[in-house]
């Protein structure tokens, strides 16, 4: 018996929203789904008293009951709570409901909301959030970011057993909570950091991820405010250190890699900017910032009033960077649509393109 014929509908689409010239619709976009401002999805701003806050009690307790390995036996611990204000912003002021409404629309303003919006993670240390945010939202997304900006990559070298204590403080720091949840992809058994391996094995990763998706972005490394770089001898104990990994020194996923001081940040050391120049990043010391260049020196006294820029002394052909990525023949083999209708799946390897399809109230891969 043959096949019973199914007569397929045609949705015809009737809105004067798409009879409107496309730059129009572009400008509309642009308007509902970009914030003027980067849009920070680790921030190191933080809820004061989150224990007596009554809607985080029952968070603050379940954290108790099982604490992090290396803050087990000491005292009682108060997790600390991100404010995500940025990603109320998304979830609240931004038009996300354009992305369900049609598939044209949906194409139109999703390339606008990743081509146009900056992503910053300025307190994650060790790269976990932006690890887990490039598996959320897929290459396709990543493929289109103009510019991350990210916590400069650091490795703690403890000198003594009394060093370990601003270690443990500063894992406890990580180990934040945000408020509102943020659900991202997982990786592996949560955010336990037992190691300086498992902090640069993050920043690794992430940059094979950028490359896997033929990236061009622009990379910041920033220090935020509050925060100092120091690669000189002044301070005793834990000494962190710029480590910026081998895959991201090869430069090929990126157009530009840059380390930005920002206002209220510190640099000790008359010969840091200098020295990471010649590693091959862009350095800019912004207005506000602190450039200490001697020991002793006044916070008056290195205070930052006009833009100071060292440029990376490797890279004279900058406008030649990735080409040989994109000239490569691509190894993924997709799905593609039959003439018929149904998929027709060719043969061989095939790369898996999502890990999780959106994370919290916004389906972020509905974007990609």
């Amino acid at each position: 018996m043959g096949r019973k014929h199914r007569h397929g509908k045609r949705i015809f689409q009737d809105s004067p929203f798409l009879d409107m010239p496309g730059e129009l619709r572009m400008m509309i976009y642009e308007a509902a789904l970009v914030k003027s401002t980067p849009i920070d999805l680790c921030p190191h701003k933080y809820v004061e008293m989150p224990e007596n806050d009554p809607l985080l009690m029952s968070r603050i307790a379940k954290e108790q009951a099982n604490p992090p390995n290396f803050l087990r036996g000491g005292e009682l611990w108060i997790p600390k709570f991100r404010k995500q204000d940025d990603l109320l912003y998304v979830r609240k002021e931004m038009a996300t409901g354009l992305l369900a409404t049609c598939k044209q629309i949906c194409q139109e303003a999703t390339s606008v909301f990743w081509c146009k919006n900056t992503f910053r993670f300025s307190a994650d240390g060790d790269w976990l959030f932006v690890r887990r945010f490039l598996l959320t939202i897929g290459p396709n997304a990543i493929r289109r970011l103009p510019t991350m900006e990210v916590f400069m990559p650091l490795c703690f070298y403890p000198s003594s057993a009394d060093a370990q204590r601003p270690i443990e403080q500063w894992r406890a720091l990580l180990q934040a909570k945000n408020v509102p949840k943020l659900h991202m992809a997982k990786v592996g058994s949560g955010a336990k950091i037992a190691s300086a391996v498992e902090e640069t094995d993050n920043m690794k990763i992430v940059a094979s991820l950028l490359r896997e998706a033929k990236s061009t972005l622009e990379l910041r490394f920033i220090v935020p405010c509050g925060f100092a770089l120091n690669q000189s001898d002044w301070s005793p104990g834990v000494q962190p250190e710029l480590f910026i990994p081998e895959e991201l020194q090869t430069r090929q996923p990126f157009t530009k890699i840059a380390l930005v001081v920002e206002s209220g940040a510190y640099v000790y050391g008359s010969d840091v900017p200098e020295n990471i120049a010649g590693d091959g990043l862009d350095v800019f010391l912004m207005p506000g910032s602190y450039w200490k260049e001697a020991l002793g020196t006044s916070d008056e006294e290195g205070r930052v009033t006009e833009l100071k820029r060292w440029e990376n002394a490797q890279d004279k052909f900058e406008f030649l960077n990735g080409v040989e990525e994109l000239m490569e023949e691509s190894e993924n083999n997709f799905a593609v649509p039959s003439r018929g209708g149904k998929v027709n799946k060719s043969p061989g390897k095939k790369k898996v393109e999502r890990i999780l399809k959106g994370f919290g109230e916004i389906n972020f891969s509905s974007l990609a």
